[in-house]
């Protein structure tokens, strides 16, 4: 093989990686707004009935996560839905944060306030996978633990977490 023939062939290589890279991606983003959609579709459910006003919203993210991943300065934006529970002055937010994080992929925030509380705020990070996690779901971690002791995002988690919501 000459060597325009092997450079050309790198050529071709390089840019059906970088193809592939980015369907990976955007296969990603579009499995993240999924699945944040769903768990939205949960919270209502869960909630309906409680008297607590449950709102969705779609919201750009620019996940500057996605644009590295995606390389030559891409465009990281995408939409996605973001969650809010409403009781008088307490509130929770739950909002994406970044597509990829070490060792784990999809990113939400969970803030609760409480004005009533000490401290006024509860935070919590929620993947929609983590690396060598066995159970399919949200895990679920509390600031300040680590990843292993994160749990699975069931109903009951999930009402344990938003406890100083009520």
């Amino acid at each position: 093989m000459s060597e325009k023939d092997a450079f050309f062939k790198k050529v071709q290589e390089n840019n059906e990686a970088q193809q592939s890279n980015e369907e990976r991606v955007r296969t990603d983003v579009n499995s993240f707004r999924a699945r944040v959609f769903s768990l939205s579709k949960d919270i209502e459910q869960w909630l309906h009935g409680s008297g607590i006003q449950v709102s969705k919203s779609e919201v750009s993210l620019n996940d500057e996560t996605v644009s590295y991943a995606l390389g030559n300065n891409a465009d990281g934006r995408y939409n996605i839905t973001q969650v809010r529970m409403q009781n008088g002055e307490k509130n929770a937010v739950l909002k994406a944060e970044a597509l990829y994080y070490v060792g784990s992929a999809g990113c939400l925030s969970l803030t609760i306030t409480n004005p009533y509380c000490a401290p006024s705020q509860t935070k919590f990070t929620l993947f929609m996978r983590v690396a060598n996690q066995q159970e399919e779901g949200w895990t679920i971690i509390r600031d300040g633990q680590k990843s292993p002791q994160g749990k699975i995002l069931t109903e009951d988690e999930f009402f344990s977490a938003i406890e100083s919501l009520a």
